[in-house]
């Protein structure tokens, strides 16, 4: 079912939608790739490390520029989560919010993250940071981004390799 989801998307242009019906069609793609290839968390805890897969759900990305330089990414996601030692699902939600330099389209810059998450292993709150390169004014990034999670139950941190890629945006 997963292949002929990408396969729809990634099939030819209409006519009459031309270059934004490709751009829709790789981006849905781009989107279905990042729902099939599960993040893995590290997870540092009161007990010893164990791994987390996750799958975060980028809704859409807005850019805020209010200066000429400088704009702020700011990217809604849902992300639910599986613990597979513990047998644990459980779901999260925030924002990320990314600095970006307006004249470039490529580059590093910094994510900042907040949200809130419930599931069989507590319920609670996290934040989190990180570096991250790609288009960030596109809500589009790759990195490094650690949290920490504090729930009913433990405070936990973790580290993931991060990849982001919105459903939406401006831009597309």
């Amino acid at each position: 079912m997963a292949i002929a989801a990408v396969m729809a998307a990634a099939g030819p242009a209409k006519a009459d939608n031309g270059m934004a019906g490709l751009i829709e069609g790789v981006v849905t793609t781009g989107f279905v790739l990042e729902l099939a290839v599960t993040d893995v968390r590290m997870v540092f805890g009161a007990d010893d490390h164990r791994w987390v897969l996750s799958w975060p759900i980028a809704v859409t990305s807005v850019a805020l520029t209010p200066g000429e330089t400088w704009g702020v990414a700011l990217t809604p996601f849902i992300e639910p989560q599986y613990q597979p030692t513990r047998d644990a699902m459980r779901i999260g939600g925030g924002v990320r919010a990314t600095l970006f330099r307006q004249d470039q389209e490529f580059q590093a810059s910094p994510i900042v993250e907040a949200g809130g998450l419930a599931g069989q292993d507590g319920s609670g709150w996290f934040a989190g940071g990180g570096l991250v390169i790609g288009a960030p004014e596109l809500g589009i990034t790759f990195g490094l981004v650690g949290r920490v999670v504090e729930t009913d139950q433990e405070r936990r941190y973790d580290l993931a390799l991060d990849f982001q890629l919105p459903l939406s945006g401006s831009e597309y």
